[in-house]
């Protein structure tokens, strides 16, 4: 059994700061606002979910806060994304840890947050259709409801008593929205 420790420089950066979260929107550098805790479950709930089904498939991956840049002037952190298999760089790129994926996600999954904005979220979700998503979701925890958009003109609402499913990007995908939505009950 091998055993060591992580060096002072290492641990040093991780232990002291947390990396704030970029955007750049149109060529003008962002800070985007964290998730809150309770965002920040149900988004880790989401990826969870659909490692769960995708990975053992070998379809995709989902993946939490992780930038996606494919125009110079614009980079984006969707709360959750979603990517197929074959978007991945090599493993020799990842090995080198890349900033950001230079592909966009199939799926990029929004949770609002009291920080967010009507507006925000509009132009967000055109950004996403605009660079190549071909599927978003907008989480909407306060009243219980996803926005299910396969364009931005092809928006369905779903409440607690529906099934969220994976459309063509995740065929055979689906998870009761009472699962997520009650999630909150199994932490009492």
């Amino acid at each position: 059994m091998a055993t060591g420790t992580l060096s002072p420089i290492a641990a040093g950066p991780l232990a002291t700061k947390d990396e704030p979260r970029i955007e750049i929107v149109n060529g003008v550098r962002t800070e985007k606002s964290p998730m809150g805790l309770f965002a920040n479950i149900l988004a880790s709930f989401l990826a969870t979910s659909i490692n769960t089904f995708a990975l053992p498939k070998r379809m995709g991956m989902s993946i939490n806060e992780t930038p996606y840049q494919i125009e110079e002037d614009n980079l984006r952190r969707p709360d959750v994304s979603y990517f197929e298999f074959s978007k991945f760089p090599t493993l020799d790129v990842l090995m080198h840890d890349p900033p950001a994926f230079e592909r966009e996600p199939n799926l990029t999954i929004e949770v609002v947050s009291p920080t967010n904005t009507i507006a925000e979220m509009n132009e967000r979700i055109a950004h996403f259709f605009k660079t190549g998503v071909q599927l978003v979701w907008v989480v909407l925890p306060q009243s219980k409801q996803v926005y299910v958009y396969e364009s931005t003109k092809d928006c369905k609402i779903l409440e607690m008593s529906d099934i969220l499913d994976g459309g063509k990007v995740l065929p055979g995908y689906t998870l009761p929205l009472v699962e997520l939505f009650n999630l909150p009950s199994l932490l009492s």
